[in-house]
């Protein structure tokens, strides 16, 4: 009898013979690793300033080639690794070795993980031999960083390739699967996101969720060289919790696994009849996203909806095609099958094209309403850059009133707003219910009298809650080392002393008070006269300084130019 504790271990023998097999795909992977973030630090063929932001990039995973690595290498291993299975005839002799499938299973899993794992390795090592010392000035977390999240997006990619193989009864069926299934939700969600902000009026976009659920299109969207807060290491701990699982249950598939399937284009046939379904549905939408784009501001419906219709249907018919490897998929039980594809669709169109639920119309009323987060351009434009993240929070009955206003005068125009594309401004506006619920909103919208949007707007812009919520960031800034410049910012007008700072902050908030809305508007062009130019912390908040850029505009600061005028 067998002990249980064998079916733990993998063989060595086979792991031996897919590394002696496959050897080329953890070298290629190695090679172009090396090519191009490796030996330009070797030769140094650029300057220090260049070889410094070239190795950012590829250790942040930014660089084409090494983002192509993170998608190509794991596929490839689990594509080579599993190549026993698809065909009937090798399945069946691998399986009749001496060893259980739980073995060769783990024996393939393990052979694959060491095809990934080296080159990084190595590179790694190479890395950490070249970067030595401060000559690139590089933070000494962003080596361990690169090594264990590119470890970990590849072995998230890995990990669904080999779920495919365990699935798929087809070399090909097993590498459209592995491309599909890792692209499944990043494309999906990306295209429904795209679809409600071309179509619902004031979607705030949620960029997050069209990254969030692949490695891959999170590194890609996410500038990360180092591990720096909580919530990038709980998502990439998430990440290798969720390849685990894939794993796990990949196992649990393989141990069930009917070889005589093998050959097919699925090997569970209720599952190549999702497959069918999705990919047709994930196709008629990156159609309808190509053809709303044809039509550049303005989507003609009838085009979209018929060639949506003709796309479905199509692209349903080719993957039966590839899923019963025969063009006779003509039959009624293929047809009524294609209906689930149709209240996909239905569905997906209603929510977006037609807005069903109302959701372009919807403005919670006042009473319901604890508070609002209002984003909008102008304390920005012309201002310190520090108030680029201050949102204005607004509480009072007054403002709520004011706001709510004006939201349903933007949604009462909305035919004419969605046309204007020039000279436009952005709102974003998050009401926060008294229920807990909270409900987002963005537009971009131009600001015209003749639809008494300024007038509105104004309400909002010059009451006192608005001001002093823009004014907060301004009163807890130190400021020094002044310099007025010239218009373009280039040419050294006077150097300013440091006693300066204050009287400039007790200007600025004169001025920003006494500000209209059609100030904030006018300080949009290049009409100002002067550029000033500091240095700028909060204390207790930041310990290195930041340099400032602050336009000044003659009419609309009078306090800042008359104390300019003063200096001069």
């Amino acid at each position: 009898m067998k002990s249980k504790k064998s079916f733990c271990r993998i063989s060595t023998v086979l792991v031996k013979r897919n590394l002696k097999q496959f050897w080329l795909i953890p070298f290629t992977a190695f090679f172009a690793y090396f090519i191009r973030g490796v030996l330009p630090l070797i030769i140094k063929s650029s300057k220090y300033e260049d070889l410094r932001y070239l190795t950012n990039d590829v250790l942040s995973n930014h660089d084409y080639v090494y983002l192509g690595v993170l998608m190509v290498l794991p596929i490839c291993a689990s594509i080579a690794v599993f190549s026993y299975l698809h065909g009937n005839a090798p399945a069946t002799a691998m399986h009749a070795m001496p060893f259980s499938r739980k073995k060769l299973y783990r024996s393939s899993v393990v052979s694959g993980m060491i095809m990934i794992v080296l080159p990084i390795l190595l590179i790694g090592l190479c890395y950490t031999v070249l970067l030595c010392g401060d000559v690139y000035n590089l933070a000494p977390e962003i080596l361990p960083s690169w090594i264990f999240r590119t470890f970990v997006s590849t072995f998230f990619v890995y990990a669904v390739s080999t779920f495919a193989a365990v699935v798929a009864g087809s070399v090909v069926t097993h590498i459209l699967l592995a491309m599909f299934f890792n692209g499944l939700l990043p494309i999906t969600i990306y295209l429904v996101n795209r679809f409600m902000s071309a179509f619902l009026f004031g979607y705030s976009n949620s960029p997050l969720a069209s990254y969030i659920f692949s490695p891959v299109s999170f590194e890609r969207n996410n500038y990360i060289s180092i591990l720096y807060d909580g919530y990038t290491m709980l998502t990439y701990l998430a990440y290798l919790l969720v390849a685990f699982l894939l794993i796990w249950c990949s196992a649990a598939a393989y141990r069930r696994l009917p070889l005589e399937k093998e050959g097919n284009a699925t090997v569970i046939s209720w599952l190549g009849e999702i497959i069918c379904v999705l990919f047709a549905f994930v196709a008629t939408i990156i159609l309808g996203f190509f053809i709303m784009n044809l039509g550049g501001q303005t989507t003609n419906l009838p085009p979209l909806l018929v060639s949506s219709l003709i796309g479905s249907f199509l692209f349903y018919i080719m993957t039966r095609m590839i899923l019963e490897k025969s063009l006779s998929v003509f039959r009624p039980a293929v047809f009524r099958k294609y209906i689930a594809v149709l209240a996909a669709l239905v569905l997906f169109f209603g929510l977006t094209v037609f807005d069903l639920t109302g959701y372009t119309t919807k403005v919670p009323e006042a009473g319901t309403i604890e508070s609002i987060a209002l984003d909008d351009p102008f304390p920005l434009i012309g201002m310190p850059e520090y108030l680029s993240d201050n949102e204005v929070v607004l509480t009072k009955k007054e403002s709520i009133v004011n706001l709510t206003n004006f939201h349903r005068l933007l949604v009462k125009n909305k035919s004419y707003l969605t046309k204007e594309t020039e000279n436009t401004y952005f709102f974003e506006i998050s009401y926060h219910l008294k229920d807990g619920n909270e409900i987002r909103r963005f537009y971009s919208v131009p600001l015209e009298n003749k639809l008494g949007l300024i007038d509105a707007y104004r309400k909002i812009y010059e009451s006192s809650e608005y001001k002093q919520s823009a004014l907060t960031s301004i009163q807890n800034e130190q400021a020094s080392d002044f310099q007025l410049l010239d218009k373009t910012g280039e040419k050294l007008i006077m150097k300013l002393p440091d006693s300066f700072g204050d009287k400039f902050k007790t200007a600025l908030i004169q001025d920003v008070e006494g500000m209209t809305l059609e100030d904030a508007m006018v300080i949009q062009t290049d009409s100002y006269q002067y550029t000033l130019q500091y240095k700028a912390f909060y204390p207790g908040v930041q310990s290195e300084k930041e340099e400032k850029m602050f336009n000044v505009y003659a009419e609309i600061y009078p306090h800042i130019n008359k104390l300019l005028a003063k200096e001069l």
